[in-house]
């Protein structure tokens, strides 16, 4: 998941240039502001560990220093009560870590040394489900900053990545994991008798079901049987065990629902015809599903200023007819995060079916997010044009665009 702590081009937090000076950005930030948000954010997604990208020393970009900086503040106001948050509890981050190289990967020059590294974390091999080295996937991210050339063919690819734990246990460790309940089997280690036994019995179905692939029936079969497991853990636990675990436990079934829903052959998309409309317009909401003997449910998830018709059933899936409200304001381009099990925007769809006795339920976006737009946009026609500067046109040949929403663009 991704919290996004600048808002857009209105907001305080956004990139103002080149900085050598945390303070300096800090202060046309709003230090309260970006801390808060971390807090926040350190809040409702409840990590473990926290590990900054960059060192806040001099010789590195003041907008790494600012954030690491933050980053670590954040870590004292998340876990204090008195810091409120309505419906979201405090949370204590388990492990602090830094970078213990310098230069943020010879990117800087940091002008004193590193930390000591206290443990490395080792990353061998490739990612599966792509065959890509781990150090290949953080170079294709890289290429996506676009204003700043990065990403490269590295013939040589790091498998390990020296950190400094700056907050956390005592003891001796060899993996970032140590300590932390890694697995529901490790969770269940730390849970009352009666609620780990039924982790342990969990644990086991996953893994039989990861082994079965790609056996459908032999999958669904032990993901009931570990779904079955976790409602009884979660049922059995006492209150002080949900407040520290229970949001571990909710992901896991999540995530159990959505695999059910896959190996029964459910694999819907949602997209709404158009995507984009003005306040008071009308569009069309399709859940097309793809082959499957189970009866399906489509139930639209929407924003408070968006109204959404009865379904009409399809050969293929559902329609629905979907209007926004006359006073709709414009969508923001900045949302303030990303869940990656889905539910984001301002209209998504639940997706339920009864799979052997259990209601499995999944969310899902729309391939384009529904967006209130503007009644016109223009531009200009076409986008790029060449003109001799010794021989300049009287009037070169552009024309602009005016797009009214819902309709094609014409010539002005």
């Amino acid at each position: 998941d991704v919290a996004w702590l600048g808002h857009g081009p209105d907001d305080s937090v956004f990139d103002f240039g080149f900085s050598k000076n945390g303070a300096d950005t800090l202060a046309r930030w709003g230090r309260d502001t970006i801390v808060e948000r971390l807090a926040i954010a350190y809040r409702q997604y409840r990590p473990d560990i926290v590990i900054p990208t960059f060192l806040d020393v001099p010789g590195q970009h003041g907008h790494h220093r600012a954030m690491t900086e933050a980053a670590e503040a954040a870590l004292a106001m998340a876990a204090d009560s008195g810091f409120i948050t309505p419906n979201i509890e405090p949370w204590s981050v388990s492990k602090y870590y830094l970078p213990a190289w310098s230069g943020g990967g010879d990117t800087y020059d940091d002008e004193v040394p590193p930390p000591v590294a206290t443990v490395e974390m080792v990353a061998p091999g490739r990612d599966v489900p792509t065959g890509a080295s781990f150090s290949a996937i953080g170079e294709w991210s890289r290429a996506y900053h676009a204003t700043q050339g990065m990403g490269r063919w590295i013939t040589d690819p790091k498998t390990t990545w020296p950190l400094h734990l700056r907050q956390g246990p005592a003891e001796t460790e060899t993996d970032i994991r140590d300590n932390l309940p890694a697995t529901l089997g490790k969770l269940a280690d730390r849970l009352p008798t009666q609620s780990a036994g039924a982790l342990h019995a969990a644990q086991q179905q996953i893994d039989a079901a990861q082994r079965a692939f790609p056996d459908r029936s032999a999958v669904i079969d032990a993901l009931l049987q570990a779904a079955t497991a976790v409602d009884h853990a979660r049922d059995s636990a006492g209150d002080d065990v949900l407040r520290q675990h229970g949001h571990r436990l909710e992901r896991k079934l999540k995530e159990i629902d959505a695999a059910l829903l896959l190996a029964e052959g459910i694999d819907p998309i949602a997209w709404a015809e158009p995507h984009r409309l003005p306040a008071g317009g009308a569009s069309m909401l399709k859940v097309q599903l793809d082959g499957n003997s189970l009866p399906v449910t489509a139930t639209p998830l929407a924003q408070a200023d968006i109204t959404v018709a009865a379904p009409v059933v399809e050969p293929q899936g559902f329609a629905f007819s979907l209007s926004i409200a006359s006073d709709a304001p414009l969508s923001s381009q900045f949302a303030p995060g990303f869940a990656s099990l889905g539910g984001n925007g301002p209209l998504r769809v639940a997706i339920s079916a009864n799979i052997q006795g259990r209601m499995a339920t999944t969310v899902i976006d729309l391939e384009e997010p529904l967006a209130v737009a503007p009644r016109h946009s223009v531009s200009l026609q076409p986008s790029t044009i060449i003109i001799n500067r010794l021989r300049p046109p009287a009037t070169p040949a552009l024309s602009i665009a005016v797009r009214p929403a819902q309709t094609p663009a014409t010539l002005a």
